[in-house]
């Protein structure tokens, strides 16, 4: 019995895929903002109105600093680069293992040596041997769709 084609090429990434990457990809700026904000009103509300210059002075560097290091050292870079680079990797191939951990109710697929963290509903709707084909992100590993190959 003859082993189906597997294959792995790159293909741009449409409007839609760039855009939820974009989104993504300032979700985490915008939490640093809001937890700065909220220890700035903290301090604000503790020192009331006497240092309230010099703690908005500090709450900037701090923000302007753990927003600099968070883009540069964390996987927000990579959704950004993603995103600048416009480009998508198709996997197309056989289940070759499927795996689950009940813990904290991850799903996993391997294809072509790959490993993808699936949703619990693509997991069982895939059965090991299947052929797939799979869309990522090359860099963040973002998985935007998962499709049979009939």
């Amino acid at each position: 019995m003859n082993k189906p084609a597997a294959a792995s090429y790159r293909q741009p990434m449409t409007e839609e895929e760039i855009q939820l990457l974009q989104e993504m990809a300032h979700i985490a700026p915008a939490k640093i903002l809001l937890l700065v904000g909220f220890y700035g009103f903290f301090f604000w509300l503790a020192f009331h109105v006497h240092f309230t210059a010099l703690l908005l002075l500090v709450g900037l560097v701090l923000f302007s600093l753990a927003y600099i290091v968070y883009t540069q050292f964390f996987p927000n870079n990579l959704l950004r680069q993603d995103i600048k680079n416009g480009q998508k990797i198709v996997v197309q191939g056989q289940v070759e293992e499927k795996s689950e951990a009940g813990h904290n109710d991850s799903y996993t697929l391997t294809i072509l040596n790959h490993t993808f963290a699936v949703s619990e509903e693509d997991w069982q709707s895939f059965r090991k041997g299947q052929m797939v084909e799979i869309h990522f992100a090359p860099l963040s590993k973002h998985l935007f769709e998962v499709n049979p190959i009939n």
